[in-house]
């Protein structure tokens, strides 16, 4: 990788305004029951398919289960005055904070668990309250409890992977509460520190945008940084180089990086800690690469890299970096291969990523390799190179022993984007390079529900029942039980086809009848965006031989019938809006809601489901 920094080329970057710089017909048949590699021979014929009959992968073992690392402390140890009134809390903050977890980024591990970590980090913030006006919180106590809160993002972020199903964003679920108690612990605290409750430092404000960036709240994040730089006792700790190096990404972004304004400034910059044999802080280096790719100023973000580099293994007095240290270059490195325009720059970072030789671990993180695949279309429009990608870093990934359904989901779902993009009708053509990948993929993985789901998200502009019939098939084939994500992806589907209104009712019922199984007690309002898909927002409505006015009614017989098992009725004004507001013929149906007869509609029965009484049509 390194031979690149000393060849490369550049695209003139568009200029952009800065708030930094005020302060710096075809068978549709897809999948049989061959081996793999009949399969692959055979992928060019009609009905050529694939079959895995491999386990499944293991799951990750729960991360209470790691063991503690002895005399292990991922916190900042700070000494307790022994005169202090409020000793007993100050040493209960700290205990809670002993409790914090180590992330190391470049290998996508967590290194240690306490097994009472969520006992902590729910526990810290009543203290944290408690002692905020007692004077004595400082600095570093603060920014343990941030980098505790950061942490608590990842473990959660990190167990939601683990889930079979994840779920709904409008659920109870312990993922779902906690994400909410540590979005409001966040802004919590970076609300005190603008209210200057407490004396801030560069890396407890770095690690607050840090956070904002993690749980992607951009806004927030550019926000917080604009109001603190404008506080007269904050702009030194604002304009930070670790705070600039946490921000510039974002404002990148958000296109608010103005690489003619903030790289002059830089050179400068660089030149005076120079002139003190010192070095710029790496997470600001990091950040002017993110801003010189965001400007298509590829030569100049090779040269920042290359410093990156050269401070961490030829300047550091010969001691070998520490795991934090080599996260910079980590980072550094895929953001070459995700915000890199220049795709054969891209390519030889992604390669050397692949190789495994660097003398920093580079694992490919999704969010990189999807923008790295929607960047290599948008640029070359060669959906070779884009398939090139997708399979080499799915031979990466299936060296892992686990695999979240999660990434698999996410990363499918982008591929297939460009797929469909590249093939938008149904021809000979597309059907063959679409029975091909599946060989691919199921040579190197055995297929799986989200590959499945995705694929049936995504056929339906093709408007080809045999194909959504075939992709149905498979989920019994390879012995995949249904979630209620592909029944709802089955709804959708079915609105792209002309097929009996008795079909989309079952399929509704059959969903229905899953999350009773589930134990669920509501419908979510996913499930009833499936069904106006299917029905009232079918893009074929109006092309319907029978006419539209039969999915339309099967629409408001079930909505009548199993509306009062959503859990919330808050939102439905908001949505006959609009309805209406897309078909204006629908407010005639709406207001007739009540009498419309509804006696021939099977009435399944939900012993573990629950009626919301506030619901009235």
């Amino acid at each position: 990788m390194f031979r690149i920094l000393a060849n490369s080329s550049t695209k003139q970057g568009q200029r952009v305004s800065s708030k930094l710089v005020q302060h710096n017909s075809p068978s549709g048949r897809l999948f049989n029951t061959q081996s793999p590699a009949s399969a692959s021979k055979n992928a060019n014929s009609s009905a050529s398919t694939i079959l895995h009959d491999e386990e499944p992968p293991r799951p990750l073992r729960d991360f209470n289960q790691k063991k503690n690392k002895k005399n292990f402390r991922p916190y900042f140890q700070v000494q307790t005055p022994e005169d202090s009134a409020f000793k007993n809390e100050l040493l209960a903050f700290d205990n809670y904070s002993s409790q914090n977890t180590t992330y190391d980024l470049s290998s996508e591990s967590v290194t240690y668990v306490s097994p009472t970590f969520w006992d902590a980090i729910i526990g810290i913030m009543p203290i944290y309250r408690q002692l905020l006006e007692s004077g004595e919180l400082t600095s570093s106590r603060v920014q343990n409890l941030v980098s505790f809160l950061r942490n608590g993002l990842r473990m959660n972020r990190l167990e939601l992977k683990k889930l079979k199903n994840k779920p709904d964003f409008d659920s109870s679920s312990k993922n779902n509460q906690m994400y909410e108690f540590l979005l409001s612990s966040v802004r919590e605290v970076s609300n005190d520190l603008l209210d200057e409750k407490f004396s801030p430092n560069v890396s407890l404000t770095s690690l607050l945008i840090d956070c904002f960036r993690d749980m992607q709240l951009p806004e927030e994040a550019i926000s917080f940084w604009s109001n603190g730089k404008q506080i007269p006792n904050l702009t030194e700790i604002f304009e930070g180089q670790m705070v600039l190096g946490a921000v510039l990404p974002i404002l990148a972004d958000a296109h608010e990086a103005n690489f003619d304004e903030l790289y002059p400034k830089y050179l400068e910059l660089q030149k005076n800690v120079a002139a003190e044999h010192k070095v710029l802080h790496p997470k600001f280096l990091l950040g002017m690469i993110r801003v010189c790719l965001s400007n298509n100023k590829v030569d100049e973000s090779l040269q920042i890299f290359k410093s990156l580099v050269n401070n961490l293994y030829q300047n550091n007095d010969g001691k070998t970096p520490l795991p934090h240290q080599k996260s910079n270059v980590t980072m550094a490195h895929l953001s070459f291969i995700g915000y890199c325009k220049n795709i054969d720059t891209a390519d030889v970072f992604f390669n050397d990523a692949m190789d495994n030789k660097l003398p920093y671990h580079t694992p490919l993180q999704l969010n990189f390799i999807n923008s790295y695949m929607n960047n290599t279309w948008e640029v070359t429009r060669d959906f070779e190179r884009v398939k090139t990608i997708w399979i080499k870093t799915w031979n990466n990934y299936a060296s892992k022993k686990y695999l979240p359904r999660m990434i698999s989901s996410s990363f499918n779902n982008v591929f297939f984007n460009i797929f469909f993009q590249k093939y938008p009708q149904y021809s000979a053509e597309s059907i063959k390079e679409l029975k091909q990948l599946i060989v691919s993929y199921s040579q190197i993985r055995p297929l799986d529900e989200p590959f499945l789901n995705v694929l049936t998200s995504k056929c339906q502009q093709w408007r080809s029942l045999e194909v959504i019939d075939s992709i149905q098939e498979a989920y019994k084939t390879y012995n995949i039980e249904p979630t209620l994500v592909a029944h709802r992806c089955l709804l959708k589907a079915l609105g792209s086809v002309d097929v009996p209104p008795q079909r989309i009712q079952q399929t509704f019922e059959n969903l229905l009848l899953l999350h009773d199984a589930n134990r669920e007690a509501f419908l979510a309002p996913a499930d009833l965006t499936s069904l106006k898909s299917a029905t009232i927002r079918s893009p074929i409505l109006d092309e319907l031989p029978g006419g539209r006015d039969e999915r339309v009614k099967l629409f408001f017989q079930l909505f009548k019938v199993y509306g009062p098992y959503l859990k919330s009725t808050k939102a439905l004004d908001r949505w006959i809006a609009s309805d209406i507001e897309q078909d204006p013929s629908l407010a005639v149906w709406y207001k007739s809601l009540g009498s419309l007869d509804v006696s021939k509609v099977n009435r399944l029965n939900l012993p573990r489901m629950k009626r919301n009484e506030q619901f009235r049509v």
